[in-house]
């Protein structure tokens, strides 16, 4: 770029003036008189002509305006080269959507998703992941908001819209492989419901959950715990640090003997989980929140209340519950004590006698007319030592229910023997189970 200067002296009435300054210019005047600019003899009129032997002097360009076109350039580069990045990132999202569209999922999997996401999901875990959540099926478009790259991974949030104009929120996260980027994982970012009514029921999985990250917790292997059976929101509101201080907090959560399991649920695809840990003088009820992260329950959230929350809580529901008195209404019907349940959480193998390796203890208790809020106590004792585990539950629904508990066994296991179950409700209704231990 280049400034021209182009001088011009206009002539009106045989009279000529300066251009520049104004100063009218004499006949014989080789310049003006008043600022000194040089006059062509060749301009008439009110016309300018350059001739072609003429000189033009070319203004210099300033030093920061070079800097000024030159940052201006690279910003303009910047922005369309971001603009053109991204848009290839989404690309590649946007035609294993289509692939999802057409249900052509081996497509979806094969050219789109990156080694690494193959080795560790196979074809029929993400064909069960995108028949699971439906939206991916019935996905209409994508859009994007929030866009990063770090390390050579690129990660994008958005929403995924539906075909019925519902917005998913989702995350995909893709990287670099042999100049093409590939899909590296998919998040939800809202939890949804993997669950068909048929698999509902299934609630074990969730004690199988809490069972194998307390496990973990208890032998000390804390960074395992948090990372394998926490969920992606879970890790975001609570770092492995203050993980760690929790655990270090309630030290029951390290040193129980036994825990016992209540209240599974999954209710709009999240999952709820009463535990009960006991050592010989403390106990402490914790509550589960989980929710269905890349095929499997994790845990959403862990809060604990004291045993004198727990028994004041217990007070409560039965002041607001003056029918818990009415025991001619609510009665115990069948039970089935087993050491292993089916997907459904129900016994297959009713039994009374087990071997010494029995591990959990399952126990399936029939309640009629059960009344809203009732608080079930459960006390497993082991007559030979004198023995006990005392557990607690909460009705939550009105009428006929199946409650099913489970307890694990002491760290040094089961004792040999006989073994009595005391269940007894708040209104005083009550039921004694017998069992051995070979």
């Amino acid at each position: 770029m280049c400034y021209i200067q182009l001088i011009v002296f206009i002539k009106e009435n045989d009279v000529m003036f300066c251009s520049q300054c104004g100063t009218e210019i004499g006949k014989n005047d080789q310049s003006c008189p008043s600022c000194g600019t040089p006059s062509h003899k060749n301009i008439s009129g009110a016309s300018a002509t350059i001739s072609s032997s003429q000189s033009v002097k070319k203004k210099k360009m300033p030093l920061w305006f070079k800097i000024l076109i030159g940052v201006a350039f690279l910003l303009l580069v910047g922005v369309t080269g971001g603009i053109l990045f991204t848009e290839t990132l989404v690309d590649v999202i946007d035609k294993q959507l289509e692939a999802l569209r057409n249900n052509e999922i081996s497509k979806a999997y094969y050219e789109y998703t990156s080694k690494e996401f193959q080795a560790a999901t196979s074809l029929d875990q993400y064909r069960q992941f995108v028949e699971t959540y439906p939206a991916f099926l019935n996905n209409h478009s994508a859009h994007f908001t929030q866009r990063a790259i770090k390390n050579n991974v690129s990660t994008l949030k958005g929403n995924l819209s539906t075909q019925n104009h519902t917005n998913i929120p989702v995350e995909y996260r893709l990287i670099k492989e042999d100049d093409k980027w590939k899909i590296l994982s998919i998040r939800l970012l809202q939890s949804l419901s993997p669950y068909t009514e048929k698999t509902l029921s299934n609630a074990q999985d969730l004690i199988n959950v809490v069972q194998n990250q307390l496990q973990l917790i208890q032998n000390n292997q804390l960074l395992k715990a948090y990372e394998e059976y926490s969920a992606e929101e879970f890790k975001e509101t609570t770092s492995k640090s203050e993980f760690e201080n929790f655990v270090k907090r309630y030290s029951i959560l390290q040193d129980y003997q036994t825990a016992s399991y209540h209240k599974r649920k999954v209710s709009d695809g999240i999952g709820t989980l009463a535990v009960i840990l006991q050592t010989n003088h403390l106990t402490a009820y914790v509550k589960y929140y989980l929710v269905y992260e890349d095929n499997a329950w994790k845990v959403w959230s862990m809060r604990i209340l004291s045993p004198e929350e727990g028994a004041q809580e217990s007070c409560q529901h039965a002041k607001k519950n003056p029918k818990h008195l009415q025991t001619t209404k609510m009665s115990f019907g069948s039970y089935h004590l087993g050491s292993s349940v089916n997907k459904e959480g129900s016994i297959d193998h009713p039994q009374t006698e087990f071997k010494g390796d029995l591990k959990d203890l399952y126990i399936d208790l029939e309640i009629a007319n059960a009344a809203k809020n009732s608080v079930i106590q459960l006390n497993l004792q082991h007559l030979e030592s004198g023995t006990s585990i005392p557990a607690k539950a909460i009705i939550e629904e009105e009428g006929d229910t199946l409650l099913m508990s489970v307890f694990t066994p002491p760290s040094a296991g089961w004792p040999k023997g006989h073994y009595r179950l005391i269940i007894t409700t708040s209104s005083g209704l009550n039921k004694i189970i017998d069992f051995n231990v070979e």
